[in-house]
C-alpha cells in the first residue's frame, strides 16, 4: 500500500462465487505471470506449484462445467420423457393384468421397485371427506 495505494488486491478464490469466476481469476493471474516471465518473482511462481497446477486446474474446471451442462441436459430430457413413458407403462400394466390376472407372476414382475428395495405402494383411491364433528358431538357422553 505504501508504493501503490490506489491498487486494490483481488479477493481470494474462496470468495469467488462461481467456478467460472475462479477459472477467470486463475487465468488472469497466469497471464500476468507469463507477461512478466523474465522477472525473477514471476519465474519463481511459474516454476512453482502455481505455474504447474494452474493450467491443469483451469482445464478441470472447464471440463466440470461442460459435464454439468451435459448432465443437466440429460436430466431435462429424462424428465420430459418420463410422463409419456409412465403413461405407456401403466397401459402395458393394465394389458398384462387383464391377460394374465392380478395374481400372476408376470403381473408382479412388471411392478416398479423403489431404490431401497421395497415395493412402492399402489395409489389409493381418494376417500370422500366427512363432515367435521364438533368436540363433545353426538358420540360424547352427556352428563
Amino acid at each position: 500500500m505504501a508504493y501503490r495505494p490506489h491498487v486494490v488486491l483481488p479477493e481470494t478464490l474462496k470468495k469467488a462465487p462461481t467456478d467460472t469466476d475462479r477459472m477467470a481469476a486463475i487465468e488472469e493471474l497466469f497471464e500476468v505471470l507469463e507477461t512478466n516471465a523474465a522477472e525473477p518473482w514471476a519465474k519463481a511462481l511459474l516454476d512453482g506449484d502455481f505455474g504447474k497446477l494452474a493450467p491443469e486446474t483451469v482445464r478441470e474446471i472447464d471440463e466440470a462445467n461442460r459435464a454439468d451442462a451435459t448432465v443437466a441436459a440429460a436430466r431435462k430430457a429424462r424428465a420430459e420423457a418420463y410422463g409419456v413413458a409412465y403413461d405407456q407403462y401403466l397401459s402395458f400394466k393394465r394389458v398384462v393384468r387383464s391377460a394374465c390376472g392380478p395374481t400372476s407372476r408376470e403381473y408382479h414382475r412388471i411392478h416398479l421397485r423403489s431404490v431401497d428395495g421395497t415395493e412402492p405402494e399402489e395409489p389409493v383411491a381418494p376417500v370422500a371427506p366427512t363432515d367435521p364433528v364438533a368436540p363433545g358431538g353426538p358420540t360424547a357422553p352427556t352428563g
